[in-house]
């Protein structure tokens, strides 16, 4: 669910929506406006936050990571690069539909790294 909420438009027009300001002044995250879909201006946002001067985005991207950046599964760059090995080993929850058992930080990592060696090159 949080890896498909971080993907959707609409969660790009609600960051363009409530940081339009602070997207034209952050030269890296203007790049990533257009490129809707992928997550990519929400995490850049996130990156930059000391350098966020607009209340209500620094708002809207708080609220973004208490959902969305608390588990590095949803980490959107990792996410992307790993979800071939995550699926295959079954080291996420991505697809889980157990969705009442608590996230665990470092579950996914942990997975991972007993699988190290099989791991894709990406």
């Amino acid at each position: 669910f949080k890896y498909n909420m971080t993907h959707d438009v609409r969660f790009d027009n609600a960051a363009n929506s409530f940081c339009a300001k602070d997207i034209k002044l952050l030269e890296e995250c203007h790049k990533e406006k257009e490129d809707k879909g992928t997550g990519h201006l929400v995490s850049c946002l996130y990156d930059r936050l000391p350098n966020i001067t607009e209340t209500q985005c620094r708002n809207f991207i708080n609220r973004v990571q208490s959902v969305v950046f608390t588990d590095w599964r949803l980490s959107e760059a990792f996410a992307t690069a790993c979800l071939p090995d995550i699926t295959n080993l079954k080291c996420g929850r991505l697809n889980d539909v157990n969705d009442t058992l608590p996230h665990d930080q470092g579950a996914v990592i942990s997975c991972l790294s007993k699988s190290f060696k099989t791991l894709s090159p990406t």
